[in-house]
């Protein structure tokens, strides 16, 4: 009680105060009438229809937006020039969402240096709706209020080709090729119907796996290939989406150095942004600096070139925080590098506590052939 009291009372010192200024009565009035929209909102009583007012100078720019089947969202900022914005109603057919509190943006003052109060425009909001529905904005300022109906932006998508093994992969083939060098490709059973066989693109291939299955000439783990073809045997290795289910793909970048050949290339490909797959043994998420650094001087390679490739977005089922932009920001698919032997590494110079038959176990815990 006395705290409704004591609030009462402020507010009644606050018009007391706003009657000897015509601009804070001015807002006075309009901060009581959007409490009273509230409060019969609230009780679910009519509300009458807002008069726009045609004479409100607005200015708006949408900075991020997308929609799905369940929503829109909205990111930008909303300046009224002279008069200052209260409250941004969001329409999107029957659905509403009221934004009544702005982010900073001081950026724009030096546009509209005239009006301190633009630095306080910048909003958000996620409005649920279906695709399609009409869009409108109620504008609601300390003197006035007007609806419009905002420009919303067009869908202007990037050509790009899309790949699934990544731009560098020819450049490896054709070198091998040329070299009419031995290869090894790691993970070279055939894991789907579509997927690709290289084995006729090379003069000498050899395709290694874990599991015994088409396309596999030796059954190996890739934690241990120099156990099991000796030193300095292959003028090129590679493989295609596979290091993000290796335990420790260090170990495998330290034995992909030891089988090959001075002067030797490696190629390999591997998911960046990419659902959970062939669990339990979906272990690693790569960005090519990542890769720069697995196939790097550390492992004793020389870093031919590395890169994204494959533009994805990522669409959250959360609809708050940093979650909500996530639309609107490129990501890539996948990474892949491509590296030279520059030096034959020790077996000590990358380490990790393994052991041959733990390795083994983990290793035939991904999806066995059918």
């Amino acid at each position: 009680m006395l705290s409704t009291v004591k609030h009462w009372g402020a507010r009644a010192r606050s018009i007391a105060r706003a009657l000897s200024d015509r601009s804070r009565l001015s807002l006075e009035v309009a901060r009581l009438r959007n409490e009273n929209r509230r409060l019969n909102e609230r009780l679910g009583l009519a509300v009458p229809p807002v008069r726009s007012d045609p004479s409100i100078a607005y200015a708006y720019l949408i900075d991020q937006f997308w929609c799905d089947r369940y929503g829109m969202y909205f990111r930008g900022w909303l300046h009224c020039h002279e008069r200052r914005l209260l409250r941004l109603e969001i329409e999107v057919g029957e659905a509403r969402v009221v934004v009544d509190t702005f982010h900073d943006r001081p950026d724009l003052l030096r546009f509209y240096p005239d009006h301190p109060h633009v630095v306080h425009t910048g909003f958000e909001a996620w409005v649920p709706s279906r695709p399609g529905t009409p869009v409108s904005w109620v504008l609601v300022t300390d003197q006035g209020v007007r609806r419009i109906v905002p420009d919303l932006p067009e869908p202007q998508p990037e050509p790009w080709e899309p790949t699934d093994t990544g731009p560098l992969l020819p450049d490896f083939i054709a070198e091998m090729q040329a070299r009419r060098g031995r290869v090894l490709e790691i993970g070279s059973r055939l894991v789907s119907p579509d997927a690709q066989v290289f084995r006729e693109r090379f003069h000498r291939y050899v395709g290694t796996d874990i599991f015994p299955a088409r396309n596999v000439d030796v059954v190996a783990d890739a934690h241990y290939l120099s156990g099991a073809f000796g030193s300095e045997t292959f003028d090129g290795v590679f493989s295609l989406n596979v290091l993000e289910h290796l335990s420790a793909p260090w170990l495998v970048a330290r034995e992909i150095n030891r089988v090959l050949k001075p002067g030797g290339l490696t190629f390999h490909n591997a998911p960046h942004t990419w659902p959970i797959h062939e669990m339990p043994n979906d272990f690693w998420r790569f960005s090519d600096e990542g890769l720069r650094l697995l196939f790097g001087p550390a492992s004793g390679f020389e870093v031919l070139d590395a890169k994204g490739y494959g533009r994805v977005y990522v669409h959250p089922d959360c609809r708050k925080g940093a979650y909500l932009g996530m639309p609107t920001i490129a990501s890539v698919g996948g990474a892949c590098v491509l590296s030279r032997k520059v030096r034959t590494v020790g077996r000590d110079e990358i380490a990790w506590p393994s052991e041959a038959a733990e390795s083994n176990r983990r290793a035939l815990s991904y999806p066995a052939p059918a």
